[in-house]
């Protein structure tokens, strides 16, 4: 048989992108690298050496690309190429694929992609030699034309089939691209998977925030077995589907999402010889990070190129939900404190906001709580700044777990802290705010800290002055702050209604 011959054509010398995947220890095929040739030159050796694959490293406008395959277009037997880019558009993709790229893989790659994709150009290599020869012998046979074409009919339907696929993959990922909705692309997946891969049930799982199991089709049998349904039932088939892929995490609140079945799938159960439900189920992950499962079960055993495409699709689905995953990282320190763990300051406008907002529309009561450490200037000067962002940090804990999860606590600034309690009065904002001293208190207390702690806390409430703006509550609650360092700190003191159906006028540290 053959030996599969590959040739990579790179930007740099040994040590770029191209070079280092191709001469990687995990990439299964034996890959001879050129460095920095003219496209002509290219051509004239593979005339006297010819290879099955060509990688090429290539960048936006993609001129080397675009050059090679005009100094080999009258070639019978070019070889498949392969372009890894780092950054390409789909326009330029689909302009590239048009003058005759096979495959493009794009952005940082790893070896698997990059193996995946030389396996698929492999297959389109062999399969064109195939016809090239049942062709050759058309035209010398005297004999079985019928079969002879019956077999390169049946060739071209496996290209045209392999073809569909590597499109519904290109679909895949442009999708995938342009909404970060993983709802929407899963629905989208369970419409069209089923031209290629005839399943009973698709579930995706994934651990990317709260995790989620996505369900669409039949269920397992059994599954409901000893579970009584709801949270209970969704975090019991979640541990099952890590503990069968051999997955650590934790699962706490999952969620569950079931989707409508496409036309025409089959949710009768169908097992092989054994008893045993047809499935196939990979664990997903990026590097040794795990991201999720997917687990598909089938109406009969699955076929190779079942296998190589569900692989494709793991692949895809691992990189999406591990980018997913960062961007959420990216938010959450956008939106939070990092000293602290609670939201910022640019949060607590917006929220404010929008809790204001709902309280002028459904008329539910909102509380404001102010919260001031008591010379908290004397902790940095006597103990030093360590000393005060560990007192600063320990708040913030103490305060976060005292809150619902309908709460919102925030940084305010220095060493204030704001507290929003929708669908709360002052009056039960009160007792919340006095667990929150004595426990202070406490925390002062222990061996932790070897010297005195307190806080002075303001109160104040949207019924207890007419609507006007959210900056009126918080500079009553200001003002009530301010009271209880006036007349000795330590302390809780709420905000008086104002007598005259006006919001006091109160001191106010920053808008709003």
């Amino acid at each position: 048989m053959k030996e599969d011959r590959l040739m990579a054509w790179v930007e740099g010398g040994d040590t770029s992108r191209a070079a280092t995947l191709a001469t990687s220890p995990d990439f299964p095929f034996p890959v001879d690298v050129e460095p920095g040739t003219e496209a002509d030159r290219i051509a004239e050796r593979l005339s006297r050496d010819p290879r099955d694959v060509i990688l090429i490293e290539d960048s936006p406008p993609f001129q080397r690309t675009i050059r090679f395959l005009e100094a080999t277009e009258e070639r019978r037997n070019r070889p498949v190429i392969v372009v890894l880019a780092r950054n390409i558009g789909v326009p330029a993709a689909v302009s590239l694929m048009e003058r005759g790229v096979f495959t493009i893989v794009s952005g940082e790659c790893t070896v698997e992609q990059a193996a995946s994709a030389v396996s698929r150009a492999l297959a389109n290599r062999r399969a064109f030699e195939k016809i090239m020869e049942l062709s050759d012998s058309l035209r010398e046979s005297e004999g079985t034309i019928e079969t002879l074409s019956a077999r390169v009919a049946a060739d071209r339907d496996r290209l045209a089939k392999v073809n569909e696929e590597l499109n519904f993959l290109l679909d895949l990922a442009t999708s995938l691209h342009k909404d970060p909705d993983l709802d929407t692309a899963f629905e989208w997946l369970c419409a069209n998977l089923v031209r290629f891969v005839p399943f009973r049930a698709f579930e995706l799982l994934s651990l990317v925030g709260a995790p989620t199991l996505r369900i669409c089709g039949a269920e397992e049998d059994g599954w409901r077995e000893g579970n009584p349904g709801g949270t209970a039932l969704t975090r019991a088939r979640i541990r099952t589907l890590l503990d069968r892929n051999g997955l650590c995490a934790e699962v706490q609140e999952p969620v569950r999402k079931e989707f409508p079945s496409p036309p025409g799938i089959s949710t009768s159960p169908v097992r092989d010889g054994a008893g045993r439900a047809y499935r196939w189920e990979t664990g997903l992950s990026f590097g040794t990070h795990p991201v999720g499962v997917l687990s598909v079960r089938l109406n009969r055993a699955p076929t190779e190129e079942m296998k190589r495409l569900l692989r494709s699709l793991s692949a895809q689905l691992s990189l999406f939900l591990h980018n997913t995953a960062e961007r959420e990282k990216v938010r959450e320190m956008a939106v939070h404190d990092a000293l602290t763990g609670l939201y910022n300051f640019r949060s607590f406008r917006e929220v404010l906001g929008r809790e204001f907002e709902r309280f002028l529309r459904y008329g539910r009561n909102l509380a404001l709580m102010m919260i001031d450490l008591d010379d908290f200037k004397n902790v940095n000067d006597r103990f030093g700044h360590q000393a005060g962002d560990m007192v600063l940090h320990r708040i913030g804990d103490l305060i976060r777990r005292n809150l619902r999860k309908t709460d919102y606590g925030f940084r305010y600034g220095g060493d204030e802290f704001v507290v929003l309690l929708p669908d709360r009065s002052a009056g039960q904002a009160e007792i919340l705010a006095r667990r929150i001293l004595l426990a202070v208190r406490r925390m002062g207390n222990s061996s932790h800290f070897r010297f005195p702690i307190s806080v002075s806390i303001g109160i104040a409430d949207c019924a207890a002055f007419p609507p006007g703006d959210p900056v009126e509550l918080l500079k009553r609650a200001d003002t009530a702050l301010y009271r209880a360092k006036e007349i000795g700190r330590d302390r809780v003191v709420i905000a008086e209604p104002a007598a005259d159906g006006t919001a006091g006028e109160g001191k106010c540290d920053a808008l709003v």
